[in-house]
């Protein structure tokens, strides 16, 4: 022990309890407390003639920002406003499993998801065997006997072109957005007669979603977790991916070591910012043994980087800083004594709410805005009755919308707004993630947002491939030859 008050040694809880009541400012006890914890563990003895010399002597050389320790910038808006956590007593106490799955009992809304302008053929051939009409039909229309023939099988084969397409929108559809949910926002579009936009949710989130998880509420800023996440967390399994997360992926960190040292303060457990050589330790420590451990548990299931060069190199590192950054600012709030502490708990990893301490917290379904009537103009949820719309969406057992839409959002700070159009801008064509858009009369397509005109067009209406890359019978599209006499896959609906 090296701190000495009044000549006596003193302990880290006494000093801090002493202190606290005479330290100003307030906002800066943070760092005062972990300087103290500090001067405690420290080789060299600090002597001060009492408590009240310590307090001074603080209070004269700590400035805002002056350690890198979070000071609580990153409150989110609802922090202490009437309605802040609201939602996390809906994700607790309404979510329930659903009794079957609505895929069986809901066949016929599933069946004609997609644009209507996309009609489907025989639902009993796979999509690679509706290429291989597509294909024939190309080289028999080569060797039709006169126009009338040619005619014919043209209109024959854009029937399978148009099948194909249909499938791809709706593989797109089901793989953004959990069934339950998806069929649940139809109904409320439906009774309010309005359009609603929804960002897709990642697909291994889906399963926890449909088993009755609580899913992430407006007050928790931390992500939902990735792929890439399992790289940067050992204590992270592929059968989690989804949950909402809480760790630090420098390499010092685990959930043991944090857990008693927030007991006795230190938190969070490593108080400083990522530095470029904790980048550095943690890829050596990636490719030593974290690549070697994945490939073992889960083989090609997970996708790892091949060598030193590969892109996926980047993507990690932009995780790591933000992973760390995020941990930093947020981790005393789930810590004892913390803003969110009464209402959720640390277990390794993953965030849970107290009321549901055995099951993790899984990432919601994010609004992006509404629309009044078939495609049209966006709305703010100020607009007539587009707030009973949200109330609606909230109250919805199986998609529980925690948030207002972003394009309502109206961030008056220069860096907020950047992050609103960079979001925003991710669903714009051409290499955008489109929306699911839910319309009045059970319709249900994909739309890109068209920035300035403030406006949703179908998928069909714009430029833009890489969203079908990402389905099954998209990819066929580009298997087909182009030898056949029409070409099948233009993407820009006619």
């Amino acid at each position: 022990m090296a701190l000495f008050i009044g000549g006596l040694k003193a302990n880290a809880d006494d000093a801090c309890a002493q202190v606290e009541s005479l330290f100003e400012p307030k906002i800066l006890w943070p760092t005062a407390r972990y300087v103290i914890q500090a001067l405690v563990s420290l080789i060299a003895v600090r002597k001060f003639s009492s408590y009240e010399h310590l307090a001074r002597r603080l209070k004269s050389v700590l400035k805002p920002g002056s350690l890198s320790i979070p000071l609580g910038a990153r409150k989110n808006y609802y922090h202490h406003l009437r309605g802040e956590n609201y939602n996390v007593h809906s994700v607790i106490f309404k979510s329930t499993v659903p009794t079957s799955s609505i895929g069986w009992t809901k066949t016929d809304f599933f069946n004609n998801l997609g644009d209507e302008r996309n009609p489907k053929a025989d639902e009993k051939l796979t999509s690679r065997q509706i290429v291989e009409n597509i294909m024939m039909l190309g080289q028999e229309m080569k060797t039709a006997k006169g126009p009338t023939d040619a005619v014919a099988l043209e209109k024959h084969q854009k029937i399978w072109v148009d099948t194909l397409k249909r499938r791809a929108e709706q593989e797109y559809l089901l793989q953004n957005m959990v069934k339950g949910a998806l069929y649940e926002a139809a109904e409320i579009a439906n009774r309010f007669k309005v359009g609603i936009s929804v960002r897709g949710t990642g697909l291994l989130a889906h399963m926890g979603i449909e088993s009755g998880n609580p899913t992430k509420a407006q007050e928790f800023k931390n992500k939902t977790s990735k792929e890439v996440d399992l790289l940067l967390c050992d204590e992270l399994t592929w059968q989690n991916i989804g949950a909402v997360v809480h760790y630090d992926p420098r390499v010092e960190w685990t959930s043991w070591k944090a857990v008693p040292a927030a007991r006795t303060g230190t938190c969070p457990l490593i108080p400083t910012e990522p530095t470029h050589m904790e980048w550095v330790r943690k890829k050596w420590y990636i490719k030593t043994f974290r690549i070697r451990e994945l490939d073992r548990m889960y083989g090609s299931r997970v996708k790892l980087p091949s060598g030193d060069d590969d892109p996926y190199w980047d993507k990690i590192k932009g995780v790591f800083f933000s992973r760390a950054k995020e941990y930093l600012a947020e981790d005393r709030d789930y810590r004892p004594g913390g803003h969110y502490a009464v209402h959720c708990k640390l277990v390794g990893p993953y965030i849970r709410v107290e009321g549901r301490p055995n099951t993790n917290m899984v990432g919601d379904h994010d609004l992006f805005g509404f629309t009044l009537g078939d495609f049209g103009q966006l709305k703010h949820d100020s607009w007539g009755n587009l707030r009973l719309v949200q109330i609606a969406l909230q109250e919805a057992n199986t998609f529980q919308g925690q948030h207002g839409g972003i394009w309502n959002w109206k961030p008056r700070e220069e860096f907020h707004q950047s992050i609103k159009i960079k979001i925003m801008g991710g669903h714009s064509p051409p290499d955008g993630e489109p929306l699911v858009y839910v319309l009045p009369g059970f319709k249900v397509c994909a739309a890109f947002y068209i920035p300035g005109d403030e406006i949703l067009k179908s998928v069909w209406d714009c430029e833009g491939v890489e969203w079908l890359l990402s389905t099954h019978s998209g990819k066929l599209y580009f298997e087909t030859p182009t030898n056949t006499a029409v070409v099948p896959f233009d993407f820009v609906y006619d």
